[in-house]
């Protein structure tokens, strides 16, 4: 709850405090990847590409939270490299 205040009131620039408050967590939802995330899967890809480039990749982790749609254009591309 505390570091969930702090970030609203650092990004909100605010120091009021509310008049009430509730902390959900969501065990099952999307992942929050890190800041860089991104880049350390296209430097692996790249490093894969250069030094085994018969091993194949997929699924949602590689590339951030998706759509199911999203992953099936990924397959699709795979399967047809």
């Amino acid at each position: 709850e505390a570091a969930a205040l702090n970030g609203i009131r650092q990004h909100l620039g605010i120091s009021e405090s509310p008049a009430d408050v509730k902390v959900t967590l969501w065990p099952k939802a999307l992942p929050q990847y890190m800041v860089g995330h991104h880049q350390v899967l296209r430097n692996l890809n790249s490093m894969r590409l250069r030094h085994l480039p018969w091993l194949q990749m997929a699924g949602a982790g590689y590339f951030g939270t998706r759509s199911a749609a999203d992953e099936i254009v990924d397959a699709r591309q795979l399967a047809d490299s």
